[in-house]
C-alpha cells in the first residue's frame, strides 16, 4: 500500500509540474501527460481492488504522518509542487476575473491604506481590522526619505492585528521625500493590478495647512474609481460584539420627518438591515442639528463633493464623536 501511495504521488507530482509549466521540471527524457495521470489513478484503483480497508488505513496513516512533519516547521532543500501549484490556480483566476465585468453582488473590502507614521497607527490599523475581517484585503504602506530598513520594522509591528486574524495583507515603505506625491503615485499604479483597492482610508491631518494635499489625494482616488470609504456599517456592525445601527438624517419640519421616517422603514426593509436597526429623524439644519443626534461610538457621514475639511472639522466638533466621512466608488450597494 505505501509503495503504491508513493508511487501515485510520484505520478501525480509528474502530471502538475508539466500541466503549469514549472520552468525547473526538466526531465532526461519525457512522456506524455496522460502517461503520469494514469499512473496516478491506476495506483488508487489497485489500492481498492487489493483491500479498501488497508487503502484507508494507510492513506489515513500517510497523511498523519505529513501533518507532523508540516507542524514541526522542516524545510525540504529541494522545495515541492504546492507553491508552484497554488500559484498557477492563481495566475489562471487572476487572468479570467480581469475579463468579467465588477458588480456590487461581489464586492468586499479590499484597503489601500498609507501610514504616514506606522508606530503611532494603532487605532487606525485596528478600526481596518473590524471592517475588513474575515473576508477583504490590506494594502499597507507609508513613505520613508531615510532609514527605510527601520520603517519597515515598525510598519511590520503595526500590522500585527491584520496578521493575527491571518488576513490577506501587502505591506512596503517606499523611498520618497513627499508622502503626498508617493501616495498619489500608488494609487494611479494599483489601477491595472488584481487586487485592485476598492477604497483608500486616510486620516484628516491636524494640520490644516494639509488639506489641500488631502484634496488632492480624494481626487486622485475619485478618477481612479476607488471609494475613500464604503457603505461600511453592516461589516462594522458584524466585527463589533453587541453594536448596534442607527439610521439618522436631518429634517426640517414635521412634514419631512414623517417622510424621511417612512423612506428609512423602506430601507431596511430592502436593505436587509438588522431587525434592531433603529431610525432617528433629527429637526434642525445640517450641521448644528447633530449636536441632538443619538450617542454613538462612530458617526458615519456622506463625502459629498462641495464638502470641505474645515465642514469637516465642523462637523466633528458638533458631534464630538469620532466620525468617518465616506465615499463610495460606484461599486458598492446594500440592496445586493
Amino acid at each position: 500500500m505505501f509503495f503504491l501511495i508513493t508511487y501515485g504521488m510520484v505520478n501525480m507530482v509528474t502530471f502538475i509540474e508539466q500541466v503549469i509549466g514549472i520552468v525547473s521540471f526538466r526531465p532526461a527524457f519525457r512522456i506524455p501527460a496522460f502517461v503520469s495521470l494514469y499512473g496516478a489513478v491506476s495506483c488508487l484503483a489497485i489500492m481498492l481492488l487489493i483491500s479498501p480497508i488497508a487503502r484507508i488505513l494507510a492513506i489515513l496513516l500517510t497523511s498523519l504522518i505529513y501533518f507532523l512533519l508540516i507542524r514541526a516547521g522542516l524545510v525540504a532543500k529541494w522545495g515541492d509542487v504546492r507553491s508552484g501549484l497554488l500559484s498557477s490556480i492563481a495566475g489562471w483566476a487572476a487572468r479570467q476575473a480581469v475579463h468579467l465585468p465588477r458588480h456590487e453582488k461581489s464586492w468586499k473590502p479590499d484597503l489601500l491604506l498609507p501610514l504616514e507614521d506606522p508606530k503611532n497607527s494603532t487605532d487606525i490599523i485596528n478600526f481596518t481590522r473590524d471592517i475588513c475581517f474575515p473576508g477583504g484585503n490590506v494594502i499597507a504602506f507609508s513613505v520613508s526619505s531615510g532609514e527605510r530598513v527601520k520603517k519597515l520594522a515598525q510598519l511590520d509591528d503595526a500590522l500585527k492585528p491584520i496578521k493575527k486574524e491571518q488576513m490577506f495583507f501587502i505591506s512596503s515603505v517606499v523611498e520618497g521625500d513627499d508622502f503626498v506625491h508617493e501616495t498619489r503615485t500608488i494609487i494611479q499604479m494599483m489601477h491595472e493590478t488584481f487586487f485592485r483597492p476598492n477604497v483608500l482610508l486616510i486620516t484628516l491631518s491636524d494640520n490644516p495647512g494639509k488639506d489641500e494635499k488631502i484634496h488632492q489625494i480624494i481626487d486622485d482616488a475619485i478618477e481612479e474609481k476607488m471609494g475613500t470609504a464604503i457603505l461600511l456599517a453592516l461589516q462594522l456592525y458584524r466585527n463589533w460584539e453587541g453594536a448596534t445601527l442607527n439610521l439618522v438624517a436631518l429634517a426640517r419640519d414635521d412634514d419631512e420627518a414623517r417622510r424621511t421616517t417612512e423612506f428609512f422603514e423602506v430601507l431596511k426593509e430592502d436593505a436587509r438591515l438588522p431587525v434592531k436597526t433603529a431610525v432617528n429623524v433629527v429637526q434642525g439644519e445640517f450641521p448644528g442639528a447633530l449636536a441632538n443626534m443619538p450617542e454613538c461610538d462612530i458617526a458615519i457621514f456622506g463625502l459629498g463633493d462641495t464638502l470641505s475639511p474645515e465642514q469637516i472639522r465642523r462637523i466633528q466638533n458638533t458631534t464630538q464623536v469620532t466620525c468617518l466621512f465616506i465615499r463610495d466608488s460606484g461599486y458598492e450597494s446594500a440592496f445586493v
